[in-house]
């Protein structure tokens, strides 16, 4: 079974996620921490097209064989990249089992020009509120992916203090609804949330019905996706 197989409903969210911060140049360099088998490449190269240059980094030399000279065998601990040399860095479902996850995202921030940013997924199960809004929703607001409930961003904000980042953005989604994005992140978001993100007010049929899903709200046991952009703070646009 390969990682599309066991991570195929998350993958349009995880593809959301990479292109809500997407770098802001043709060329960017991109690393990808805790590679693996390199199962990620390809969604990192969709998101920042084919001239991203991208750094495969797994601490397993086995693994990243036949991926070709753009992979490096290192310790996430102690990243053999030069300071501020990289655009973007993505590190998916691989974090929480880094032995000092604050050292690691130091090392993130001490490899990122001053500009760039990192994005760290992981995941995790827990009991929260999910609202199953009506689909349409997600064309009135106005957000692409809405940011977490500061409930659900507190992981971030250590992280981001832990490594030195200028500052974060955070994102949660219900992971059996990560097929529809939209869907995923606004589930964990209660009407005072959502409302001041609305493009337009709601035709009266769908107001309705999202009066009737806010009531129907239950506290559930579920995987939660969690997501961090952490922001490496102003700088230049891009390195070349």
């Amino acid at each position: 079974m390969t990682y599309h197989d066991l991570h195929a409903p998350m993958i349009p969210a995880i593809a959301a996620l990479l292109q809500a911060r997407p770098a802001a140049c043709e060329r960017p360099w991109v690393l990808d921490l805790a590679s693996g088998a390199g199962e990620k490449l390809g969604l990192i190269r969709a998101a920042y097209g084919p001239g991203a240059r991208v750094i495969a980094l797994d601490v397993d030399a086995g693994a990243l064989r036949g991926l070709g000279p753009g992979a490096l065998a290192a310790d996430a601990h102690a990243l053999p990249l030069a300071e501020g040399s990289l655009d973007v860095a993505v590190c998916i479902a691989a974090f929480g089992l880094f032995a000092r996850p604050a050292l690691a995202a130091r090392e993130l921030h001490r490899v990122l020009r001053p500009g760039g940013a990192a994005l760290v997924i992981t995941a995790e199960q827990r009991w929260a509120a999910v609202t199953r809004w009506p689909g349409a929703l997600a064309g009135h607001v106005g957000a692409a992916l809405p940011q977490a409930h500061p409930d659900h961003a507190a992981p971030a904000q250590a992280l981001a203090v832990a490594g030195g980042f200028a500052g974060h953005r955070a994102y949660a989604l219900a992971a059996d609804l990560a097929p529809e994005p939209h869907a995923a992140a606004l589930a964990l978001l209660g009407w005072a949330e959502i409302a001041p993100l609305l493009a337009a007010p709601l035709p009266p049929a769908l107001a309705a019905a999202c009066d009737l899903a806010q009531r129907e709200a239950e506290i559930e046991l579920i995987e939660v996706l969690l997501a961090a952009w952490l922001l490496r703070g102003a700088g230049a646009i891009c390195n070349s």
